[in-house]
């Protein structure tokens, strides 16, 4: 299994990217520890996060692993795209939708120059 970096690689808060920011830091920080989102945002652990079972809490954390990931790997001009995306899947189908063409098209390319 992968081992999953500690080090926020995410932007820094500047005055004009806060709403970037917030969703990057808040999946960051739930991808290292679930509760730990619930003491920044709440001050304490939050009682739906005590009353998770081990096994959901495993679940929202892989899950904001996934989202982390692919947030790590996307600029801020295409994150705008898929702000209200909640899922990892849901960003990977936009970004399949909105860039398989751009993929189609160099491999059509690349066979063209091999002729």
């Amino acid at each position: 299994m992968a081992t999953f970096s500690k080090r926020w690689s995410g932007p820094l808060l500047d005055r004009t990217n806060y709403p970037y920011w917030k969703k990057r830091i808040a999946v960051f920080v739930q991808a290292l520890d679930y509760e730990l989102w619930s003491v920044i945002t709440e001050g304490k652990p939050s009682e739906s996060s005590c009353k998770l079972g081990a096994l959901d809490q495993t679940d929202a954390q892989l899950k904001a692993r996934a989202l982390n990931l692919l947030y790590s790997t996307i600029g801020e001009d295409v994150f705008k795209d898929m702000f209200s995306c909640t899922t990892a899947k849901e960003i990977w189908d936009l970004l399949e939708s909105k860039y398989k063409r751009l993929e189609d098209e160099a491999y059509k390319f690349s066979l063209k120059n091999k002729l």
